[in-house]
């Protein structure tokens, strides 16, 4: 059951890099912004992206991811908070466990995440707060200790995000 998770996570994600390479035209859709600091570089969100959300179900577990790719220069990071519900609430390690994540994609480096599967140290933590939901926006802030999926190294992350539907691309 984990394992079909886990795969259904990458392909939210896969989902969240690809719809946010396309902008919308609709000009009754917001604006979505995003800054990241990874590993001490500031990252932002480029003016042809945007930043997304979706909701997601596996076996009558809702979930919402919120993401899209930042750069720095040249280089590019793909970012992923998930989180249970769609509410301004505040979302920790020690409370929510594995109910909430983040996740980090270098374009040149393997993932970090806080959701250390298979590994026999977890050194991940995360804060993850919602600050403002509207009928079109999740607007919040994050801080976390990632973890490489290759291995216990573990660099610090921290961000705000305004995203926007991900239906608001189709016009739903």
């Amino acid at each position: 059951m984990l394992a079909i998770k886990n795969y259904l996570f990458v392909v939210i994600c896969v989902v969240l890099l690809t719809a946010t390479s396309c902008g919308s035209d609709d000009s009754d859709t917001p604006e979505s912004s995003a800054t990241v600091t990874f590993d001490g570089k500031v990252y932002q969100k480029p003016s042809d992206n945007e930043i997304a959300y979706i909701e997601f179900s596996v076996d009558d577990e809702t979930s919402f991811s919120i993401g899209g790719d930042v750069v720095n220069g040249s280089d590019t990071v793909n970012f992923t908070v998930r989180v249970p519900n769609l509410n301004v609430a505040t979302y920790t390690k020690s409370s929510h466990g594995d109910e909430a994540s983040i996740s980090i994609s270098p374009s040149n480096e393997s993932t970090y995440t806080t959701n250390v599967f298979g590994s026999e140290t977890d050194n991940s933590d995360y804060e993850i707060q919602i600050t403002e939901v509207t009928n079109k926006t999740v607007s919040g802030t994050f801080t976390a200790t990632v973890q490489s999926i290759d291995d216990e190294t573990t660099k610090e992350v921290s961000g705000e995000f305004v995203a926007i539907d991900f239906a608001s691309f189709f016009g739903f």
